[in-house]
C-alpha cells in the first residue's frame, strides 16, 4: 500500500511540473538598433545568418522560415523574417 501512495505521489509532481511554464520576460528579443539586418544579403548561408543575428525564432513546421524578434523600448516588437531555400537566404521581410 506504501508503494502505491508513493507512486501515486510521485506521479501526480510529474504531471504538475510537466504542466508548468518558465516564466516569459518581458525583454525577450534584440533591441532594433542591435539587429543587424542590413548585413543580411540574398544567397548567403544558414551559418552565415546565424552567424551576424544570432539564433533564430523557427517554427518546427516550416523549418526553412527563420524569424527573428526585436523590441523598441519595450513598447514595439518588429519581426524580421528569412526564408531560405537549399540552405540560402531568398527572401528577407
Amino acid at each position: 500500500m506504501n508503494f502505491l501512495k508513493n507512486s501515486l505521489a510521485i506521479g501526480l509532481c510529474i504531471c504538475i511540473s510537466a504542466c508548468s511554464q518558465p516564466p516569459v520576460s518581458p525583454t525577450q528579443g534584440t533591441p532594433h538598433n542591435k539587429l543587424p539586418i542590413q548585413k543580411i544579403k540574398i544567397g548567403m548561408t544558414q551559418t552565415q545568418v546565424k552567424t551576424i543575428l544570432g539564433n533564430p525564432h523557427i517554427n518546427p513546421f516550416s523549418p526553412n522560415t527563420w524569424h527573428y524578434i526585436s523590441r523598441d523600448n519595450h513598447k514595439a516588437n518588429k519581426t524580421v523574417t528569412i526564408t531560405f531555400k537549399n540552405a540560402k537566404v531568398t527572401e528577407i521581410h
